[in-house]
């Protein structure tokens, strides 16, 4: 269990090197809906800062069109929303900035 100590606005996305976004169905489909939290995802992205999905959550990457041309991976069954992506069915996949 990870607790929470900052709210979204509270954090000064400068001073991290790398953004996380974990999985679980619920929790992504909720990080995804919050669109100051898409934002940053593209930012570090685009600044080829790392960015990390577990689970479920790569299926955001996905639909942010992140993932076009790199190899990703998922938990089963999110593999359709790993759009553009080379799926691999490996436990870990690095492409770039992308893991």
């Amino acid at each position: 269990m990870v607790n929470m100590d900052k709210t979204l606005e509270q954090v000064n996305f400068e001073e991290y090197d790398m953004l996380v976004l974990p999985g679980g169905l619920g929790g992504t489909l909720r990080l995804e809906a919050c669109e100051a939290l898409m934002e940053k995802v593209t930012d570090f992205y685009e600044k080829g800062k790392y960015i990390g999905a577990i689970c479920a959550a790569p299926s955001i990457l996905g639909r942010r069109g992140i993932l076009k041309g790199k190899k990703a991976c998922c938990f089963p069954s999110f593999e359709q929303y790993l759009e553009g992506a080379e799926v691999s069915f490996d436990k870990v996949c690095v492409d770039g900035n992308v893991i």
